[in-house]
């Protein structure tokens, strides 16, 4: 991702410093923590932002419950890098 820059206040920031800057107050959750984005995200995440990171085998997207256990984890922000990679099922 290409830096930020913003004219008004000067500032060039990267990707990281940005999801730092705001992430840093808030309860964040992201979806798909074991495929290649899930694991870049973890990998690339500044010290001190606090993220909980969850695979399909602790919140399956296609689960019936999913609504009322995202509800119970009552995050501020949701990251999703899960991503459904059967494409030939997923043509039919």
């Amino acid at each position: 991702m290409p830096p930020f820059k913003s004219a008004a206040c000067g500032l060039v920031l990267g990707s990281a410093e940005i999801f730092h800057h705001w992430a840093i107050a808030m309860d964040v959750l992201v979806t798909g923590a074991s495929g290649q984005l899930g694991r870049e995200l973890a990998r690339s995440m500044p010290p001190g932002v606090a993220v909980r990171f969850l695979d399909r085998s602790a919140l399956d997207l296609a689960a019936g419950d999913l609504e009322q256990r995202v509800l119970a984890l009552a995050p501020q922000l949701i990251l999703n890098a899960a991503a459904y990679t059967a494409v030939d099922r997923a043509e039919s």
